[in-house]
């Protein structure tokens, strides 16, 4: 599994912008702790 880190949160918004794009990514898969699961759906 990767890790990404971003250098600004302005990086991390635009790589968030390009994979919600139609056709680039179906589905995202992510390790998150039950108590957190909500805020990241």
């Amino acid at each position: 599994m990767s890790r990404i880190e971003w250098k600004s949160i302005g990086d991390k918004y635009e790589a968030i912008g390009y994979l919600a794009k139609p056709g680039v990514i179906d589905t995202i898969e992510a390790t998150v702790p039950e108590d957190k699961l909500n805020k990241f759906k």
